[in-house]
């Protein structure tokens, strides 16, 4: 007998049809979760990272800090320890390159970026705070995120802005 699509298959004698049971596989879905939790809790990753609590969904922004906290912590230590290190490793590519050590490298300094997650909105409130003691334009943009070009765009228009308000009209003027 061949088993060819769109023939009909004919059972003679004793033969049933039927269908194999399904298989439970919640064994090895609780071993995985098993896994993930005791990979989340010893990398310090929130559960929310790895799905590892069973939630998807953290309750709140708060929650997602809170979780994150541990996270964060681990990233500034870090921070603090590879900071001279990275330093000192790039003195010595400049060594190697030059085939001499430039003193003006003494003062190089790492600056790493902010590990938390920051929202917009809590961004730019630090933003007008430090505005408001007199911290310049200049030092915050690349805080919020802007890219060089955009830092040079929101430049100009302040500068336009400025104008405007003065009532000054440059015909021709090349900003």
């Amino acid at each position: 007998m061949s088993s060819v699509a769109g023939r009909t298959w004919m059972l003679e004698g004793e033969a049933r049809v039927g269908q194999f049971p399904e298989a439970d596989l919640s064994a090895f879905t609780a071993a995985v979760g098993m896994f993930t939790r005791q990979l989340a809790a010893l990398a310090s990753l929130p559960p929310h990272y790895t799905d590892a609590g069973g939630t998807a969904n953290p309750t709140s922004a708060d929650a997602i800090r809170s979780a994150e906290a541990s996270l964060v912590q681990k990233a500034r230590r870090r921070q603090r320890a590879f900071g001279g290190a990275w330093e000192e490793a790039m003195r010595l590519a400049v060594l190697v390159r030059d085939g001499r050590p430039d003193p003006g490298l003494s003062r190089l300094e790492t600056v790493w970026r902010n590990p938390e997650t920051p929202t917009v909105a809590a961004a730019a409130d630090a933003a007008a705070k430090l505005a408001g003691i007199g911290v310049p334009l200049g030092a915050l943009l690349p805080g919020l995120g802007f890219t060089p070009e955009q830092q040079k765009q929101v430049r100009t228009l302040r500068r336009q802005d400025a104008l405007d308000a003065a009532g000054v009209e440059l015909l021709g003027a090349v900003p």
